[in-house]
């Protein structure tokens, strides 16, 4: 995942995912509501799922939603795989 004001990516735990959002979970530096992320992963065809949106939510311990704004057509695909 790539969030505004890191300079590196971050790794992080996708814990739920669907359409409208997600959430997960970072052990890395700190995230705050409002700061714009992207993030991507391959899934096993080989095809590569990218999405991007805003952190809505903070929760403890490292965990944060996105409200997503846009996805690739892997991502909705992948998503429709999970019945999400």
């Amino acid at each position: 995942m790539r969030l505004v004001g890191h300079a590196q990516p971050v790794t992080v735990e996708m814990m739920d995912i669907s359409a409208g959002g997600g959430r997960f979970r970072f052990a890395g530096a700190d995230v705050s509501v409002d700061q714009l992320a992207t993030f991507g992963f391959v899934v096993p065809d080989q095809r590569r799922c990218f999405a991007r949106g805003r952190i809505v939510r903070v929760d403890a311990p490292g965990q944060f939603a996105i409200s997503l704004d846009q996805a690739n057509e892997a991502f909705l695909a992948f998503l429709g795989l999970l019945g999400g």
